[in-house]
């Protein structure tokens, strides 16, 4: 019932656990339902969208960062993402 819904196995788990100690076995019933309605309104409040995508199944829609710039000399090689300085020039 779960993939219906797009709910990952750990919120399907979860979820029935805390409705069957809030409500017992109509929690049990009730608590599929009551997730998807709660993650129906995470996916369209806007800064509640991570916890949509904690409670789906699918990935993330997450925007993929462009590669990293390389660019070989043959005296020295700098990867070009702001994180590594350039190695100093040898002395011949």
């Amino acid at each position: 019932m779960g993939r219906n819904m797009d709910l990952n196995a750990t919120t399907v788990m979860l979820a029935c656990l805390f409705w069957d100690l809030v409500w017992g076995t109509p929690g049990l019933f009730l608590a599929m339902p009551l997730m998807a309605a709660i993650k129906s309104i995470c996916e369209h409040v806007p800064g509640w969208k991570p916890w949509a995508n904690l409670m789906s199944a699918r990935e993330a829609d997450v925007p993929v960062p462009p590669p990293k710039t390389i660019i070989h000399d043959p005296d020295r090689t700098v990867v070009m993402d702001g994180t590594h300085e350039a190695p100093a020039k040898a002395v011949r």
